[in-house]
């Protein structure tokens, strides 16, 4: 989860439980902490008023964008489906991005791909993030496009698959030093 996330998520969390919280001492008599709140706003009305239009506008607007994140965020499948002539076959994503992996230390020039799928559910696209070490210094823009290439072609030709979002990141070879170590 990232971090701007988290946080948003953390202050939303806060803030309800602290509406709640504040609902249930009213609701509840929670002594001594009704009888403070009760205090405070017969004191100054209008601060009572503005508060609980705070709080209940809080909580409907939280309510609204939670309900709209559940019906609109697109779900990431971990594994494909799909119907074939002797029935359905089913595939983890893993597995299809080890095979693509194998496919493109053979197809293109490159050594230790990390392909990362997100395929989504009812699309039939899948979004690609591939990062790569060049295995000879060469054109790196060549190089990303012989991934691009080998990829929409594999994704095309064997689960019938659109690339969506495309990141595709060549590195440089660096020097190797040292002696070779075995394991």
């Amino acid at each position: 989860m990232k971090r701007l996330t988290k946080a948003l998520l953390i202050i939303i969390g806060i803030l309800l439980i602290l509406t709640g919280g504040f609902f249930l001492t009213l609701e509840f008599n929670v002594l001594p902490f009704a009888d403070w709140l009760r205090s405070v706003f017969s004191i100054n009305a209008v601060a009572a008023q503005y508060t609980m239009i705070f709080l209940n506008g809080f909580t409907v607007f939280t309510g609204l964008i939670i309900t709209l994140i559940g019906i609109f965020k697109r779900r990431k499948l971990s594994e494909v489906k799909f119907q074939r002539q002797l029935g359905e076959v089913s595939l983890p994503v893993a597995a299809v991005e080890k095979d693509l992996q194998y496919r493109l230390v053979n197809g293109a020039a490159v050594e230790q791909p990390k392909v990362s799928l997100k395929v989504f559910n009812k699309q039939a696209k899948a979004d690609v993030k591939i990062q790569a070490v060049a295995a000879q210094e060469e054109n790196y823009q060549q190089i990303g496009d012989q991934i691009l290439s080998i990829t929409e072609k594999y994704l095309h030709d064997s689960l019938s698959f659109e690339i969506g979002k495309q990141q595709i990141e060549v590195q440089p070879i660096t020097e190797r030093s040292g002696k070779a170590r075995v394991v």
